[in-house]
C-alpha cells in the first residue's frame, strides 16, 4: 500500500526518542509500499535551507543535554536526581538519562562523560535519518501544481485549520494518480476525526492515526 506521510511522521522519524511518535514513526518508514510526501510537509518540517520545527526542536533538545551536564557539574546532582529532573520536566531526552542513570547510577564523571558522547551519537544519528529522507528511494516529495477550488472549498466545511488544508490537497494531489493512498498522520483533532469527509472529499482512500500503527 502507497502511504502519504504528514509532518509529525517526519518529525518523529526524524528525532525517534526525542518525539512523542518516534517509535510509531519508524514502524511506518519501515512498512512495505511506497512513501509519499510533499514539499509543503518537508518545508513545515525541515524548512528551506535548514529552518522549520525541527530546528526549533532540536535547539530544545541540546539545551537538555547542557542543562544535563550542568546539573551533574555546578549544582551536584546525582544521577538519580537528573532522572527526577527529567521527568518532572518532561525532557525530550527522558529515555537517554534513564538509560545511564540506571547503568551510571554511583559514578557521576562517568555519567557526564556518557551524557556527551550521547549527544554527540544522537546529533549523528539525526543527520543519518534526514540524509535517508532526503533519498529518493525511500520518500517521494512531490510539488503540488493545482489548487483543485472544488476540492479546497469542500474540505473548508470540515478542516479548521488552513494548512492542514493545504497538506491535504498535496495528499489528494497524490491521490489523482497513486491509487489507494493511505494518509498517515498524529493529528487526531483535526484529521482523524473528519477522516470521512477526507475520504469522502478527496483521492485519499485511507486516513490512518500514526498511534494505531
Amino acid at each position: 500500500m502507497p502511504y502519504f506521510l504528514d509532518s509529525n511522521v517526519l518529525i518523529g522519524f526524524y528525532f525517534l526518542c526525542g518525539d512523542q511518535w518516534g517509535t510509531q514513526a519508524k514502524k511506518v518508514i519501515e512498512l512495505r509500499g511506497v512513501k509519499h510526501s510533499s514539499t509543503s510537509v518537508w518545508h513545515e518540517c525541515f524548512g528551506e535551507g535548514g529552518a522549520g520545527r525541527c530546528r526549533t526542536v532540536f535547539r530544545d533538545i541540546k539545551n537538555e543535554f547542557y542543562t544535563a551536564i550542568s546539573l551533574l557539574t555546578k549544582d551536584q546532582y546525582s544521577p538519580a536526581d537528573l532522572y527526577c529532573e527529567a521527568v518532572s520536566e518532561k525532557w525530550k531526552i527522558l529515555e537517554i538519562i534513564q538509560d545511564l542513570a540506571g547503568r551510571y547510577e554511583h559514578d557521576v564523571k562517568e555519567m557526564i562523560r556518557k551524557i556527551r558522547k550521547a549527544e554527540r551519537r544522537y546529533e549523528i544519528d539525526c543527520e543519518e535519518r534526514l540524509n535517508s529522507l532526503k533519498k529518493s528511494t525511500l520518500l517521494k516529495i512531490h510539488t503540488r501544481d493545482n489548487e483543485y477550488p472544488n476540492t479546497r472549498k469542500n474540505l473548508e466545511s470540515a478542516i479548521e485549520d488552513p494548512p492542514d488544508i493545504t497538506i491535504l490537497l498535496d495528499a489528494h494531489h497524490v491521490g489523482v494518480t497513486v491509487a489507494e493512498l493511505d494518509f498517515v498522520t498524529g493529528d487526531y483533532k483535526h484529521i482523524i476525526r473528519q477522516k470521512e469527509a477526507i475520504v469522502r472529499y478527496t483521492n485519499i482512500s485511507h486516513v490512518t492515526y500514526l498511534d494505531s500503527i
